[in-house]
Formats: structure tokens, sequence, C-alpha cells
């Protein structure tokens, strides 16, 4: 069950993180924005390769229950969230910059 549950919410994230271009074929979005190292210690950057002054960041565990929200308000075209307290797994990010949504996982060792 826990496993269903895993793939439905990566499904949802991947379908999130989409749209339908003019053919009606499904197109992934560009993304602007960029998590890394993945996977990670707990400690990773969120870049931005446009100029975003404000972002709401999320984080999601693998049962989809919120576990982090920060806004972050910033010109620097890197972020470093420090997540080392929380345990090891699969966690979900969400980033929205007002204008779009930025949706990936993120693995903890």
């Amino acid at each position: 069950m826990r496993n269903f549950i895993l793939i439905l919410a990566m499904l949802i994230i991947v379908l999130m993180t989409s749209s339908l271009n003019a053919q009606g074929i499904l197109a992934l979005q560009t993304k602007s924005i960029s998590v890394y190292p993945n996977p990670n210690n707990g400690k990773f950057n969120i870049s931005l390769k446009n100029s975003i002054s404000k972002m709401q960041v999320s984080i999601y565990n693998s049962w989809g229950k919120k576990i982090y929200e920060s806004s972050i308000r910033s010109p620097l075209p890197e972020n470093e969230i420090d997540f080392s307290l929380h345990p090891k797994g699969v966690y979900f990010i969400k980033i929205n910059d007002g204008d779009n949504n930025y949706n990936d996982k993120i693995v903890i060792r």
C-alpha cells in the first residue's frame, strides 16, 4: 500500500509540472529552478535561473504531509536549505515564485 501511495504521489508531481501543448502532447515545462545536490545529506541548494525576489518553499514527506515551509525573499541566484535534522528518506519539494510552481523529489541520505 505504501508503494502505491508513493507511486501515486510521484505521478501527481509529474502531472503538476507538465502541460499539454497545442497538439495535445504532454510536454515538461522548462525548469527555471533547480534543486541540487540530489541525493544529498540534508543540505541542498535552490538555484534560480531567473531573478526571483520572493518564493514559497514547501517540503512534504512521502505521505504527503507538509513538514517544512518557508518564504524566501532573496535576489541571490542560490539559496541553501538545511534539512539535516530530518530523517533520511524521500521528500517532495514545491516551490512557487508567484507565477509558476516547481515540483521535484529530493532524497536525503
